[in-house]
């Protein structure tokens, strides 16, 4: 008699989040079993329930273990241009939604949280980093933007925005789009200050003429 197949808690919760984000929060357990090779009671032996295996597969990841906040934390590093490292930067936090979006919509519907805003979560502190990396990189990049809370809420929303309605209309998310569409908000939002040109004082030999009046002469 062949041994059963021994499954991890990771694979499980990563069979049980792909089928519950194509079927709803209704799916029978019997489909994660399949796509685990397993039978369903052996499955219900390792999460004891249903709703176990669901909040298993959707729970948000502890803020610790998020390193896109230390690299914000640790940021700008000197050595980079700042734009390119904030495209960087947000290039990884929407990949990060497009994730984590659909396990918060499901567990919302479910009645397992509730909206309400939390200081210590994940999303107020992407915020607060950002905003922090945003008034060091402020001068580096030459940028003008008034409110560096402000701008971090706008460029973290309008991410988290869409994919959660990427999620609802079954949008393919990749990284080469993502990583257009954030270049884009980037060089939208903060535009790099352009240097003065220096006055002409006079014409030189070869020189464009300063003036309608002077290219008359």
């Amino acid at each position: 008699m062949p041994r059963p197949r021994q499954v991890s808690d990771e694979q499980i919760s990563s069979a049980a989040r792909k089928v519950f984000r194509e079927v709803g929060i209704n799916a029978p357990v019997a489909l994660v079993a399949k796509a685990l090779g397993v039978t369903p009671a052996a499955l219900f032996h390792r999460t004891g329930s249903r709703r176990r295996l669901f909040v298993m597969a959707m729970k948000p990841r502890d803020p610790r273990q998020f390193k896109l906040l230390k690299v914000m934390r640790d940021g700008p590093l000197a050595d980079a241009p700042v734009r390119l490292q904030l495209i960087e930067v947000l290039t990884r936090l929407s990949a990060h939604l497009s994730l984590i979006s659909p396990n918060l919509f499901l567990l919302f519907a479910a009645g397992m949280i509730k909206p309400v805003k939390q200081r210590g979560g994940l999303a107020a502190l992407t915020r607060q980093h950002l905003a922090a990396w945003l008034r060091r990189a402020r001068r580096a990049g030459g940028w003008r933007f008034r409110d560096a809370a402000v701008l971090a809420d706008a460029l973290v929303g309008a991410l988290e925005a869409r994919h959660l309605y990427g999620y609802l209309h079954r949008r393919r998310v990749t990284v080469g789009v993502e990583r257009r569409l954030v270049t884009a908000m980037v060089d939208e939002l903060l535009p790099a200050r352009r240097k003065r040109r220096a006055r002409p004082t006079g014409r030189l030999s070869g020189s464009r003429p300063a003036s309608i009046d002077e290219a008359h002469k």
